[in-house]
C-alpha cells in the first residue's frame, strides 16, 4: 500500500492548487468585469449622447427665446420711437401745410429724426393716396390699387373694427396710432428690405402720418447670426458636436423633395432619410435619431422638434464619441485588471508565506517519521501555525528525551544483565564443584556407616535376643533415613543447579532484549545533550 507521501506526490501541492485557482479567478473576474464595463460603457455612451443632445436643444431653444425676447423688446423700443417722431412731424405740420409740404422739408425731418423716411397718406372717400414723401415715386400711390389688403386693414383701423388677420400684423396700437410688424408694408409688400412702418392719424383730419425705419438685416442679426454665434460657442466647448442647424420643416408640406431651407446653422450631412425622419416627426413630434456613415465618419444625428414648428438638428461625431468612451472603457478595465493582480500577488505573496510555514512544518515530520527527533522548525509567525510549529516542536522534544533515557536504561539494564550473567556463570561452577565434593563425601561417609551398620546388623543376628532384634530394626530405620537424607542433598543440588543454569538464561535473554532495544534506538536520531543520568 502506498504512503501518504506517496499519494501526495500524485497530486498538486497546494501552493500550485492556490495559485491556479487564484489566476483562473481572475480571469473570470476580469472577464466578467470587462463584460459589465462594455456594457455600462455602451449605455453610458447612449446616455451621454442623449444627455447631450438635450443640453444642446435646450440651450438652442433658451438662446431663441432669448433672442425673440430681446427682439421683441428692440421692436417694442422702435415701436415708441415711430410714435414719437409721428408726434413730432404732426407738430410741425398744421391743417395748411399738409398738402403744401415739400419733398425737402420731409427728407431733413426725417434726417434730423434718424429715420428712413416719411410718407404723408390722404384719406379719400375710395381710396388711400399718397400725397408727399422723401422718395418721390412713392407720390400718387394709391393703396387700394398697390395693396388691398393693405388698404382694408388702414379703413379697419380708422373704423375702429380691427380683425384677427389685420391684428395678426400689428406690433403696437392706439386710437390714433397703429405700428406694423416687420418686413410688413401696406404699400411694398413684397419688398426684401426690413422696413418698420408706423400711421398716425392726425386727430380731426384726414391724413396719415407714416415715418418709417429702414432696419438692415434686422432678423438676421438677431436670428440667423445670433444663433450662429451660439452654435459657435457650443462647437468649441463640445469635442463631439460637428454641426447645428434649425431647419424650416414646413417646405416638406409644401411638397418639396430637399432640406435645403435651413433657417441658421449647418447642414452638411443631409440624407434622404432625414426627409422621411421629419415627415414623421410633423406627425408624432418625437425626437428621431440615427447613426449614418459619411466619407468614412460615423455621424449621429438626431432631430428634435421646436415649439415653432421648426426642427433643430445635430450632429455627432460619433465614432470620436465612441473612441473616448471605449478608452475609458480599457482605462477602468486595465485598472481593475491591475487592482486584481495587486490583490492576487498580495494574496499569492500572503499564501507564501503561510505555505513556507507549513512546508517547515511538514518536513520536520517527515524527518521524525524517518526517526530524525533532533529536527526543529523556526516559524515565528504569531498565529495558529506558529503554535502548531511550537507544539510540533515540544513534541519532538518529549519524543527525544523518552528515548535517550529508555536507551540509557537500556544500557544500564544490559550491563547489571551481563554481569548477573557472568557472576551466574561463575557461581553455576562453584555450586557445580560444590555439588560433586559434597556429594562424594556424602557417598563415601554414607558407604562406610552402611558398611558398619551391615556388620553390626550381622553381629545383632548372631546374639538372637530381644534387644538385638530391636537394635537391628532401629539400625535399619538409620539406614533407610541416611539414604533418604542423601536423595534429599542430592535433589537440592540439583534444583539450585537448575535455578543458577535459569537465572543465567534470564539474566541472557534480558541481556538480549536491551541490547535489541539499544539497537532499535540507536535507528533514531536523538539529540544526548542535557539528559539527566
Amino acid at each position: 500500500m502506498a504512503t501518504d507521501r506517496e499519494l501526495g506526490n500524485k497530486f498538486p501541492s497546494l501552493k500550485k492548487q492556490f495559485t491556479i485557482r487564484i489566476i483562473v479567478l481572475l480571469l473570470v473576474i476580469a472577464v466578467a468585469f470587462a463584460s459589465f464595463q462594455v456594457f455600462l460603457i455602451h449605455k453610458h455612451t447612449h446616455d451621454s449622447i442623449s444627455r447631450e443632445i438635450q443640453i444642446i436643444s435646450k440651450s438652442i431653444e433658451y438662446v431663441i427665446q432669448k433672442n425673440d425676447l430681446a427682439t421683441k423688446e428692440l421692436e417694442k423700443q422702435l415701436d415708441y420711437r415711430l410714435v414719437r417722431d409721428s408726434y413730432i412731424v404732426a407738430e410741425r405740420l398744421t391743417e395748411g401745410t399738409l398738402q403744401s409740404v415739400t419733398n425737402g422739408e420731409l427728407v431733413k425731418w426725417s434726417r434730423e429724426l434718424g429715420i428712413a423716411g416719411i410718407n404723408l397718406w390722404e384719406i379719400q372717400q375710395n381710396d388711400i393716396v399718397n400725397i408727399s414723401s422723401t422718395n418721390p415715386e412713392n407720390v400718387g400711390l394709391q393703396l387700394r390699387q398697390q395693396n388691398p389688403f393693405g388698404d382694408v386693414m388702414m379703413r379697419s383701423f380708422l373704423n375702429g373694427a380691427m380683425t384677427g388677420e389685420t391684428t395678426s400684423l400689428i406690433s403696437y396700437k392706439t386710437d390714433d396710432v397703429v405700428v406694423l410688424k416687420f418686413n410688413e408694408s401696406i404699400t411694398h409688400s413684397d419688398t426684401p428690405e426690413h422696413y418698420k412702418n408706423a400711421y398716425y392719424n392726425v386727430p380731426g383730419t384726414k391724413f396719415l402720418i407714416n415715418p418709417f425705419l429702414e432696419v438692415d438685416n434686422f432678423e438676421t442679426i438677431n436670428y440667423k447670426v445670433g444663433h450662429a454665434e451660439w452654435f459657435s460657442e457650443i462647437k468649441q466647448s463640445s469635442d463631439y458636436v460637428h454641426e447645428i442647424a434649425i431647419i424650416d420643416p414646413s417646405i416638406l408640406k409644401k411638397g418639396a423633395s430637399s432640406l435645403q431651407e435651413v433657417v441658421c446653422g449647418e447642414y452638411t450631412f443631409q440624407d434622404n432619410k432625414d426627409i422621411q425622419i421629419i415627415q414623421s416627426m410633423i406627425k408624432d413630434g418625437k425626437r428621431k435619431s440615427y447613426s449614418e456613415t459619411y466619407n468614412g465618419k460615423e455621424i449621429y444625428k438626431s432631430f428634435l422638434p421646436m415649439e415653432d414648428g421648426n426642427v433643430i438638428y445635430i450632429a455627432l461625431r460619433y465614432s470620436e464619441l465612441k473612441n473616448s468612451e471605449h478608452f475609458s472603457t480599457v482605462v477602468l478595465v486595465l485598472s481593475g485588471i491591475i487592482s486584481l493582480s495587486v490583490l492576487v500577488l498580495y494574496s499569492t505573496g500572503f499564501f507564501s508565506s503561510i505555505y513556507s510555514n507549513i512546508q517547515k512544518v511538514r518536513k520536520q515530520i517527515l524527518k521524525l517519521e524517518n526517526g530524525d527527533f533532533t529536527a526543529r522548525n523556526v516559524v515565528t509567525s504569531k498565529n495558529e501555525i506558529g503554535e502548531l510549529s511550537n507544539s510540533v516542536n515540544k513534541m519532538a522534544s518529549s519524543l527525544n528525551d523518552v528515548l535517550v533515557n529508555t536507551y540509557k536504561h537500556a544500557v544500564k539494564t544490559e550491563c547489571h544483565a551481563y554481569l548477573l550473567e557472568t557472576e551466574t556463570n561463575k557461581t553455576v561452577d562453584k555450586v557445580y564443584n560444590m555439588s560433586i565434593d559434597y556429594t562424594s563425601t556424602a557417598r563415601e561417609t554414607i558407604a562406610e556407616v552402611t558398611y558398619l551398620f551391615d556388620h553390626l546388623e550381622e553381629f545383632l543376628n548372631q546374639v538372637q535376643t530381644k534387644e538385638s532384634a530391636l537394635l537391628i530394626g532401629q539400625i535399619q530405620a538409620i539406614k533407610q533415613l541416611i539414604g533418604k537424607q542423601s536423595d534429599v542433598t542430592t535433589n537440592m543440588t540439583i534444583t539450585l543447579s537448575d535455578l543458577i543454569q535459569s537465572l543465567t538464561s534470564q539474566s541472557s535473554s534480558l541481556s538480549e532484549i536491551s541490547r535489541k532495544l539499544m539497537d532499535n534506538i540507536d535507528q533514531f536520531r536523538l539529540n544526548h545533550d542535557n539528559i539527566d543520568e
